[in-house]
């Protein structure tokens, strides 16, 4: 994968397939990686473990519900 120096949004980032994958991504060297999903529990312990890991990348989280339209757009 080619995302060095890549902005990252993960949707269902707090656990699962999609924490996996954040986990993955940071190790191609992004620049950040937005977490997004409904759980802010899920999404706070996903944020601390890549922060620990993967100190050089740029992690935020966003609680957000991707079936709303205007959800998204506030995201973006």
């Amino acid at each position: 994968m080619e995302l060095l120096n890549s902005n990252i949004v993960v949707t269902g980032a707090g656990s699962g397939i999609g924490a996996a994958l954040c986990k993955r991504f940071a190790e191609e060297g992004p620049r950040a990686i937005s977490l997004v999903d409904l759980d802010a529990v899920a999404l706070d312990r996903s944020l601390q473990e890549l922060a620990q890991v993967f100190p050089e990348v740029k992690v935020s989280s966003h609680q957000v519900d991707v079936s709303k339209e205007s959800e998204v757009i506030a995201l973006i």
